[in-house]
């Protein structure tokens, strides 16, 4: 069974992983699958924030303060 992803889960990228900027773009691609994904605008940005462990409620929080966005929405 899935663990629960809470605001105190700490998240970063997947070892399994390779991603590279694109022009303004974030490319993923999973070589196990063998698919890859094109991360645009916030979707980037969050990928980006992943490099390295954080906590679920401080990425919320940093990504509520840079997109003046409240808790409820992001």
């Amino acid at each position: 069974m899935a663990s629960k992803i809470t605001r105190q889960s700490t998240v970063r990228w997947s070892p399994d992983q390779i991603a590279a900027p694109v022009g303004t773009e974030v490319v993923v691609m999973s070589i196990a699958r063998g698919q890859y994904y094109e991360l645009k605008g916030v979707a980037g940005d969050i990928w980006q924030r992943l490099e390295r462990p954080i906590a679920v409620g401080e990425l919320c929080d940093r990504l509520s303060e840079t997109y003046e966005a409240d808790q409820a929405q992001i």
